[in-house]
């Protein structure tokens, strides 16, 4: 399953995007401020929805500490209304951003979208997976077959040899 972590000190957000995202099928923990994120550890988590106005250290200061070691997606949410916080956590090194108030649904859409990249992101390719037999002149993907022509046969030949 994959498991989120969220970070906002606003108890009814925490709350509000548990029972959302978890109806969603994702595991959900929440964490009311960044310390406590940081002494548990990112590495329990797909993705981090990170709130970048945060007492003590802020979610630009997290976001920061957090891109020094891990990879983990990150989604910042905002109250405010100046473009600089929101510059400012993609530079740090942010993959997504969202304007409080917002909408869960969004939100939703955002994180399957991210992991979505990052997953495409993480496979493998495998060398292997066009079987080419020249003498023939076919070609075969997992055992099965292509029905090509022969200028087909000869472009994959091109791309198959790179």
């Amino acid at each position: 399953m994959t498991k989120l972590a969220i970070i906002d000190d606003d108890v009814e957000i925490l709350k509000l995007l548990n029972q959302y995202l978890t109806k969603n099928g994702f595991e959900v923990e929440g964490f009311a401020d960044g310390e406590t994120f940081l002494n548990r550890g990112e590495t329990d988590f797909n993705l981090l929805v990170l709130d970048i106005g945060l007492p003590g250290m802020d979610g630009l200061e997290i976001c920061k500490r957090l891109r020094q070691k891990s990879n983990i997606p990150i989604i910042m949410l905002t109250a405010a209304s100046d473009d600089l916080d929101r510059i400012l956590g993609l530079e740090l090194g942010a993959d997504d951003y969202m304007g409080k108030p917002f909408n869960p649904r969004e939100l939703l859409a955002r994180i399957k979208a991210l992991l979505r990249r990052m997953h495409a992101d993480s496979e493998e390719i495998n060398d292997d997976l066009i079987e080419m037999n020249y003498a023939a002149r076919s070609a075969s993907i997992r055992g099965n077959t292509l029905d090509l022509t022969g200028a087909e046969f000869d472009l994959l030949s091109v791309f198959n040899k790179q």
